[in-house]
C-alpha cells in the first residue's frame, strides 16, 4: 500500500503549512524533497503569488451591493421593454381590428347601396334619363349603370346594356351640344367608345354559340349606331374646332362598330 506521505498533495500540504514558519523559503523546502522539485516549486510558487496579490483580487467595498442593484435594475428594464412591446403589440392588434371594423362597416354600406340601387333602380334609371355629364347627379347614373352590369350574370343580359348605354352616352353628347357644355364631351366620348367596343365583343361571343340570338343584338346596335351618325357629323360642322374632332371620332366610333356587325350578320346568313 502507498505510503500516505509519498502522495503529491501530502507533500504540497507539508510545503503550504511550512512556508507559513518564520525563515522558510520555497528552496529550503523543496530541498527536503529532491525527487518532485519541479512539482513543487511551480505550486509553491503560484501559492506564494496568490498570497501576495490577494487583496488585489478582493473586491472593492460595496461592489457585491452595487452589482446586486445593476442586476436589478436590468431586469427591472427588461421587464419595462417586454410590457412597452406587449403594449406596442395590443397596440397594433386595436388598429387592425379597427380598421378591420371600419373595412367591415364601409362593405356594409356598399352592400346595402347595390341593395337598394337594385331595388329602386328601375326608377332611378327614369329620373337619371335627363342627367347630363357635369350635373351634380350625374356620377350617381354611371354608378347605377356600373352596378347593374356587375349584377347581370348572363353574357346576353350584359351585352344588351351595354347597347342601351351606348345609346345614353350618344343622347348625352348631342344633349351636350345643344347646351354649349363642351368640356364634357370628351369623357363623354370616352364612355361611348367603351360600350361600343364591350357590345361588340359580347355579341362576337355570342355568335359563336348561338347565331340567332347574336343576330338580335347586332340588330339592336346596328339600330343604334345608324340613326346618330349623321346627326354627329352635322353637329362637328357647328361646333368650336377643339370639340369638333370629338364629334367626327363619335361618328367614326360609330362606324366601325355598325361594320363590325355587319361581319355577324353576313356569317348568320351564311
Amino acid at each position: 500500500m502507498e505510503n500516505k506521505s509519498n502522495k503529491p498533495e501530502h507533500l504540497l500540504t507539508i510545503c503550504l503549512e511550512s512556508l507559513e514558519q518564520e525563515g522558510e523559503t520555497i528552496d529550503s523546502i523543496i530541498s527536503r524533497f529532491p525527487g518532485n522539485t519541479d512539482t513543487l516549486r511551480a505550486e509553491l510558487e503560484a501559492a506564494v503569488w496568490l498570497k501576495s496579490e490577494g487583496k488585489a483580487l478582493d473586491p472593492r467595498p460595496g461592489f457585491i451591493d452595487s452589482s446586486k442593484h445593476q442586476l436589478v435594475g436590468r431586469i427591472l428594464q427588461h421587464g419595462k421593454q417586454s410590457s412597452s412591446r406587449w403594449r406596442w403589440s395590443n397596440l397594433w392588434f386595436d388598429v387592425s381590428t379597427a380598421r378591420r371594423k371600419r373595412f367591415a362597416v364601409h362593405f356594409l354600406l356598399l352592400l346595402l347601396l347595390v341593395v337598394s340601387l337594385f331595388y329602386s333602380g328601375k326608377n332611378l334609371l327614369r329620373a337619371s334619363d335627363t342627367w347630363l355629364p357635369g350635373d351634380v347627379t350625374y356620377p350617381l347614373k354611371r354608378l347605377m349603370e356600373q352596378t347593374t352590369l356587375l349584377l347581370t350574370p348572363s353574357m346576353e343580359g350584359k351585352a344588351r346594356l351595354h347597347i342601351e348605354y351606348t345609346q345614353n352616352r350618344l343622347l348625352e353628347v348631342q344633349a351636350l351640344f345643344f347646351e354649349n357644355r363642351y368640356e364634357e364631351v370628351p369623357p363623354t366620348v370616352v364612355n361611348f367608345a367603351d360600350h361600343v367596343a364591350e357590345a361588340v365583343e359580347r355579341v362576337n361571343e355570342i355568335a359563336r354559340r348561338d347565331p340567332m340570338t347574336a343576330k338580335r343584338l347586332a340588330t339592336d346596335l346596328q339600330n343604334t349606331l345608324s340613326g346618330q351618325i349623321s346627326l354627329t357629323f352635322l353637329m362637328a360642322g357647328f361646333t368650336p374646332s377643339p370639340t369638333s374632332i370629338q364629334y367626327i371620332q363619335v361618328g367614326k366610333i360609330s362606324q366601325n362598330g355598325l361594320d363590325s356587325m355587319q361581319n355577324v350578320l353576313a356569317k348568320d346568313s351564311g
